[in-house]
């Protein structure tokens, strides 16, 4: 990299190198790299979509809706997105996070239980927990004024026993109050679910729901420059029309592809001196990512193969007292 100099060229994109720069960011005058795969709440591009999921589910919160439902694609900012409502809510809400979706219907009680520091039995059964849970929350309405929401991420991968007691649940309420709501947030695969007939009365009590949708063609340029002008660069680096378009074509607009595929671009034109980022360091990028993951799908195998045959020459040598 160091050997990179600089040609005398009518182009107006080509560079050179700072021989203090020893990495991409140095070399865009950045103080950090852009297209983080985990953007910190500072840096949210708030396209249309997510503006009007976000202000759906505070509205839901709001009015006391007892189920909420929030699915989308993998990669396109649901978490971020809660996180953001969360931090947007008021102190009369309090959240309850539940960051195991394989939980069963028991542990699920006995975690919201906890977070009221109430004891109980080890071997208590599911209806006395429900029991318990019930008159805590009764009695928690009478000291306070605070909305306990509980937060269910991945809630394609809850079971459907656990949904059921999710379902129970919810439907207590005083005559004014739910007196507890719950956020499921998850993949398509949640839609699909609730599709059983077992979950039937579940799927016609979630009366809001929406979907997290991708970035839409014409919201990628300012998603890229929001992506770029959270690092606090002096001289960003410009990505060509082209391969914005070229960008949005080979991630469909999800956040997550976008922010990876558009930093390996962002590299390619490092390694070649330009500080111009056009679609063909976007379709090389892309190139490359396949051949890796065709790479890492043929050495696979033999990864496993070589691990059981040694599981097996260690197994022989046990067995045979030789160890």
């Amino acid at each position: 990299m160091n050997n990179l100099v600089s040609k005398k060229s009518n182009s107006t994109d080509m560079v050179t190198l700072p021989n203090q720069a020893n990495n991409c960011a140095g070399f865009f005058s950045m103080h950090k790299t852009p297209f983080t795969l985990t953007p910190s709440k500072s840096n949210i591009y708030q396209h249309e979509n997510y503006t009007h999921v976000k202000n759906t589910i505070l509205f839901s919160i709001s009015s006391g809706e007892r189920l909420i439902k929030l699915t989308g694609d993998i990669g396109v900012g649901k978490t971020l997105l809660v996180n953001d409502v969360l931090s947007s809510i008021d102190h009369q809400h309090y959240p309850i996070r539940i960051l195991n979706p394989k939980i069963s219907p028991k542990d699920l009680l006995c975690q919201i239980i906890d977070e009221f520091g109430r004891p109980y039995p080890v071997d208590a059964t599911i209806e006395q927990l429900m029991r318990l849970l019930q008159f805590t929350l009764h009695e928690h309405y009478t000291r306070t004024d605070a909305n306990m929401l509980v937060l269910i991420d991945d809630a394609h991968l809850l079971s459907n026993n656990t949904l059921l007691i999710i379902d129970k649940i919810s439907a207590w309420s005083t005559p004014s109050r739910s007196l507890l709501q719950f956020i499921l947030v998850g993949s398509i695969e949640l839609d699909e679910k609730l599709c059983h007939p077992i979950l039937a009365s579940m799927k016609n009590n979630i009366r809001f729901a929406d979907c997290l949708q991708c970035i839409n063609r014409a919201e990628m340029r300012d998603y890229v420059q929001s992506c770029i002008q959270s690092t606090d660069t002096l001289d960003e680096p410009q990505f060509t029309d082209k391969a914005l378009q070229q960008l949005h074509k080979l991630t469909a607009g999800n956040p997550s592809k976008i922010n990876a595929l558009a930093y390996k671009a962002l590299l390619l034109a490092y390694g070649k001196g330009f500080r111009t980022i056009k679609h063909q360091y976007v379709k090389y990028a892309y190139a490359e990512g396949q051949q890796d993951a065709k790479t890492g799908r043929k050495i696979w195998p033999f990864v496993v193969g070589g691990w059981l045959i040694i599981n097996a020459v260690l197994a022989t040598l046990y067995f045979g007292g030789f160890v």
